[in-house]
C-alpha cells in the first residue's frame, strides 16, 4: 500500500467515429480504468451510439510476480497487447466474456499496454479484468494503470 506505487493515473483514451480506429480521434481523454457499460448510449457526445472504436494506451504495473490471466466482458470486439504480446485477440461482433493468453509479469514492473475496441451495434460495453498471484479476479484498478 505504498502511496507512491498506488498512485495510478489511468490510461490515455482515444475514441473514433468508425469501427476501424482510423482518422483523427473525435475524443481524447484519460480514463481511470477500462470498465464501461454504455448500454445503447456512447462514451461521449461526439461519438455515435453505434459504429465507434476506442484505443487505450499506457502502462500496466504488475501487482505481484507470476502468471496473470486476463479476460474481458465485451460487446463487440477487443484486442489487448501487453509488453508487445497479444494477450486477447477477439476482433469480431460478439456479446460475451473472452479469455486471454496467460502472461508472466514481475511485481511493480510497468509494462506497455494497448487495448483496442470497437462497437458495431446494439449494446456497448467493455470491462478488462485480471487475476494472478494474490490478486483475485477484478477489473484492473486505476492504481495499476499509468
Amino acid at each position: 500500500s505504498d502511496p507512491v506505487l498506488q498512485s495510478g493515473s489511468g490510461l490515455q483514451a482515444e475514441y473514433f467515429t468508425n469501427i476501424a480506429l482510423t482518422g483523427s480521434p473525435a475524443v481524447v481523454r484519460r480514463d481511470a480504468q477500462i470498465n464501461f457499460n454504455w448500454g445503447n448510449g456512447s462514451p461521449a457526445a461526439a461519438i455515435p451510439v453505434d459504429n465507434f472504436s476506442a484505443r487505450w494506451t499506457g502502462w500496466l504495473e504488475a501487482p505481484a510476480t507470476g502468471r496473470f490471466n486476463f479476460e474481458a466482458g465485451i460487446d463487440d470486439g477487443i484486442r489487448v497487447f501487453i509488453d508487445g504480446q497479444t494477450v486477447i485477440d477477439a476482433w469480431r461482433d460478439q456479446w460475451t466474456t473472452v479469455q486471454g493468453t496467460p502472461i508472466d509479469l514481475v511485481a511493480n514492473r510497468r509494462y506497455p499496454i494497448r487495448v483496442e475496441y470497437y462497437e458495431r451495434g446494439g449494446g456497448a460495453q467493455i470491462q478488462l479484468r485480471y487475476s494472478g498471484p494474490s490478486t483475485a479476479l477484478q477489473v484492473i484498478p486505476r492504481a495499476r494503470l499509468y
